[in-house]
């Protein structure tokens, strides 16, 4: 599951210098748990590790789009 996922990337990230794309998923799997800040988070941490790392760069603007619908239909409602 998307819980346990995210729980195993935690662990992985305690490494002393852990690669792009461990944040990366971790992002995906906060995104799957609608945890949208935290993956937003996560997605510019592995921008900040390795600006060449493209799938970075999806899974921010992933986070990005849907954390922004969510706040606008929140403040709609």
């Amino acid at each position: 599951t998307a819980l346990h996922c995210t729980a195993l990337h935690c662990t992985a990230l305690h490494c002393t210098a852990p690669p792009p794309v461990y944040y990366a998923n971790r992002s995906i799997s906060h995104l799957r748990l609608e945890n949208y800040g935290y993956a937003l988070a996560d997605a510019s941490r592995a921008i900040e590790t390795d600006k060449s790392y493209l799938k970075a760069y999806y899974r921010y603007s992933n986070s990005a789009v849907i954390n922004s619908a969510v706040q606008c239909s929140a403040v709609q409602s």
